[in-house]
């Protein structure tokens, strides 16, 4: 509603000279969190890729590696 003051605004509005050089710019750290958020979110999206890239190929050289092993050892037995 229009009776509501914004948080932004209510920093503008209630600023005393004495601490004005304390005041932080609210617009540009409120642009700093959601870039800062979106970055993570992007950075997480990365790492679950990576990590599930990771277990498959651990996986598949896991898989590889005992077919290889059942091979040869199936080959030893047949002499």
């Amino acid at each position: 509603s229009s009776n509501t003051m914004k948080f932004a605004e209510h920093l503008l509005k209630n600023r005393t000279p004495e601490w004005y050089s304390q005041y932080i710019e609210y617009d540009e750290m409120k642009r700093m969190l959601y870039e800062s958020a979106a970055e993570a979110k992007r950075l997480i999206d990365i790492n679950e890729h990576s990590a599930r890239e990771q277990y498959f190929l651990r996986a598949d050289e896991e898989f590889f590696q005992v077919k290889f092993i059942n091979k040869q050892v199936k080959y030893f037995i047949s002499y």
